[in-house]
């Protein structure tokens, strides 16, 4: 009788039993093979290191240099600016950090080639071991979001506070978040909503409720010689404060920090001329073929110049819309009314002294291509001209002369690029200091500011200096005195009234669209330009 064999089974038990001991210590084998590889490079590869008062950051890069290590960390935790000295000979890396981190809040944790670093405050005991990962230490929280009636709120932006992970609650209001290690806290934004945060303190679930911002219908919006609240408004009225997220802007006039601000007001700029950048501001647009400029009120004064104005002085803007400005400011009112009202020290504790700065680069970005090669340019004239049937202007001979001499002597056969010599990268600068305070009765608010424009073209720079002082004091219940204080200086230069193009008719034509490129901008020896200064004409 033959018996059958089926697959791996076999017929006699003892050599099933060996061949399945075997596949088993084969498989312990590998793992400890891998184990022992991934741990044995550490420990084989060997430095030699002589650095004194270095950073640690150079030490980490003399790491990675010389080995396949990978350091991982974040700035915010760990000191890399930090000088430390290291001195080894045939040493490990573990040798290395132990002395670079030897008293500080950092540990660190080698997996494989990659080391990373962690503050010593993730660390749940104080006992600090190779397995433990920064992955075990991040910890997942969900929840919802709810508002005042119970109903969930979609779309809530959830953010960690002091990083860039966050999340938004789906259509039921609910978001799951992984918490990176640090964290101590979310934050819960939405429109129309007060925002929250909530301290995180090891919690897995938090249950969040938003309530309505009420504050709006509370604001008080200036409008004519009296002020009142929004949510009496029965006219056309919009207003807009002038916090931190306005004048931290690097804006160079009030006109054009208007933009997009105010529904119904449009603002037109036409040119960015350093001191000729100011916006037109109409309301409702073009009502007459005259003048449509709105009437500008600053502190209960029309005909102001806004633009001679310091951003920073600013506490809100009202723009009144409808023709009940009428009955107030007369027909100069027929454009509308921008009240403008300016800082105070009114209910505050203590004086505050503030300082803000900003400075911005502007760049010309787009612009007529202009034809530098001179000769290319003279053979293009001759072509247009046999295409009309006229005369050359320009001899074979010449071109081919200019195009081999400006070879050897640019200076006299040049092909100037006009565009890179009169354009520039501007710059705008401002500065403010400002010291306000008062109590109940009397309150001050005093501030000096500076801005410089650096325009794009050349020679073309603005700077205007503000300074203010608004005092007031408030004599008898019914009755207050005060005083607003305002000076300005500015200085502007400028080659041309329109930036290109000079519209004079004693030098008609010198713009940059005739300029030509076979003219050498200044004379190489004495550095001087051409024109009025190569004569020594020039008053400036």
């Amino acid at each position: 009788m033959k018996k059958k064999w089926t697959g791996l089974c076999y017929p006699h038990d003892g050599i099933s039993n060996f061949l399945l001991k075997m596949k088993l210590l084969t498989f312990l084998i590998f793992i400890s093979v891998a184990t022992v590889t991934a741990n044995s490079y550490s420990q084989q590869t060997k430095f030699n290191l002589n650095l004194e008062n270095c950073r640690v950051s150079k030490v980490f890069k003399e790491i990675e240099d010389r080995s396949e290590f990978i350091f991982i960390y974040s700035e915010k935790s760990v000191d890399v600016n930090r000088l430390v000295d290291v001195k080894v000979e045939n040493e490990t890396v573990n040798s290395i950090l132990d002395q670079v981190f030897k008293g500080t809040a950092n540990y660190y944790e080698i997996h494989d080639r990659q080391i990373v670093i962690l503050p010593l405050e993730t660390v749940e005991s104080p006992v600090v071991t190779q397995s433990s990962t920064a992955a075990e230490q991040k910890t997942k929280i969900s929840g919802f979001v709810k508002d005042s009636k119970g109903n969930t709120v979609p779309g809530v932006s959830v953010v960690v506070k002091g990083t860039t992970v966050g999340t938004i609650t789906d259509v039921n209001g609910q978001f799951s978040l992984t918490i990176p290690v640090g964290a101590k806290s979310l934050q819960f934004s939405f429109i129309g909503m007060v925002s929250q945060e909530i301290t995180i303190a090891g919690k897995a679930t938090i249950n969040v409720e938003l309530v309505e911002d009420a504050i709006s219908v509370d604001e008080v919006v200036v409008v004519g010689y009296g002020t009142q609240k929004k949510v009496n408004l029965t006219g056309a009225v919009a207003a807009v404060t002038f916090d931190d997220k306005v004048t931290s802007r690097s804006l160079t006039n009030v006109s054009t920090s208007l933009s997009a601000l105010i529904p119904g007001l449009s603002v037109n700029q036409n040119t960015g001329m350093a001191g000729s950048d100011n916006s037109s501001l109409l309301i409702r647009g073009l009502g007459s073929v005259n003048s449509s400029s709105p009437l500008i009120v600053v502190d209960g004064m029309p005909d102001v110049d806004i633009n001679r104005l310091n951003v920073n002085d600013i506490e809100s803007i009202s723009v009144l819309k409808d023709a009940t400005s009428a009955a107030i400011y007369g027909s100069r009112a027929a454009n509308g009314v921008i009240l403008v009202t300016t800082k105070s020290g009114k209910n505050q504790e203590k004086t505050r002294i503030n300082f803000s700065s900003s400075y911005a680069i502007t760049q010309p970005t787009n612009f007529y291509n202009f034809f530098v090669d001179y000769p290319r340019s003279l053979v293009t004239e001759n072509r247009a001209s046999a295409a009309a049937a006229m005369k050359l202007n320009y001899r074979e001979g010449t071109i081919e002369q200019w195009m081999a001499m400006s070879m050897i002597d640019p200076f006299r056969y040049p092909n100037t690029d006009w565009w890179s010599i009169i354009m520039r990268n501007g710059a705008v600068q401002n500065n403010n200091v400002s010291v306000s305070g008062g109590n109940e009765k009397t309150s001050f608010y005093l501030s000096v500011g500076t801005m410089n424009d650096k325009g794009l073209q050349i020679l073309n720079d603005y700077s205007r200096y503000n300074i203010r002082l608004n005092l007031e004091s408030k004599i008898r219940k019914n009755l207050t005195a005060g005083a607003r204080l305002s000076g300005n200086w500015s200085k502007k230069s400028y080659p041309f009234d329109n930036g290109f193009v000079d519209t004079s008719s004693s030098t008609a034509g010198s713009q940059l669209l005739s300029a030509v490129a076979g003219v050498y901008p200044k004379d190489p020896l004495t550095g001087n330009w051409g024109g009025a200064m190569a004569y020594g004409e020039d008053p400036f």
